[in-house]
């Protein structure tokens, strides 16, 4: 991505992310990620400038960035880049070796209502594997890296994609999710 850009624009995107983060503190973002955040930004938006409206490329670069930045910032103090992460069920199906033999009543009620929550659960994850299996394969990617316990930093490194991008495609996950009633495996 490097190659994309001329060191100048590199240079004016590293002193607006620094001068940024000198007064402001953006959560789930480090200084890498903010970078890219910028750079894809500018990359987007470098075709609008216009010498004749009076300001340098560097200075319309800028003011680009810090409203990208100051956009961010709204976002997050808003709550809209808040996600859901995906989770397992906290009821652990019951292994073949409880089914086994007297250590399983099904008349005592309690027993009965876990043991239909367990059977519950584990069409439930095969209703999920189904699904996940027809996601697009950065969306399924990160439905396993999630799984894993990865961060969001992390997920973003591995897959080389800003974090903005993973939180709309977590969105789209989120979506299909609902869609197909899996709302559980959702917090």
């Amino acid at each position: 991505m490097a190659e994309d850009f001329e060191k100048w624009e590199i240079a004016v995107a590293k002193n607006v992310v620094n001068k940024f983060l000198g007064t402001n503190k953006i959560k789930g973002y480090d200084f890498d990620d903010l970078l890219q955040e910028c750079l894809l930004h500018w990359y987007q938006k470098r075709g609008k400038y216009r010498e004749c409206k009076g300001t340098t490329k560097k200075t319309f670069m800028g003011k680009i960035l810090k409203r990208r930045l100051q956009e961010v910032l709204r976002d997050q103090s808003t709550d809209k880049r808040k996600i859901n992460l995906l989770t397992e069920p906290l009821v652990i199906a019951p292994d073949d070796s409880e089914l086994d033999g007297d250590s399983f009543d099904v008349s005592d009620k309690k027993q009965k209502k876990d043991f239909d929550l367990s059977q519950h659960y584990i069409a439930m994850e095969s209703d999920v594997a189904s699904v996940i299996s027809k996601l697009p394969s950065v969306q399924k990617k990160m439905c396993h890296l999630i799984m894993e316990g990865y961060s969001m930093a992390h997920i973003s490194r591995i897959l080389n994609k800003p974090r903005a991008t993973l939180y709309d495609e977590i969105k789209r996950i989120q979506k299909i999710f609902l869609d197909h009633r899996l709302n559980e495996y959702l917090e």
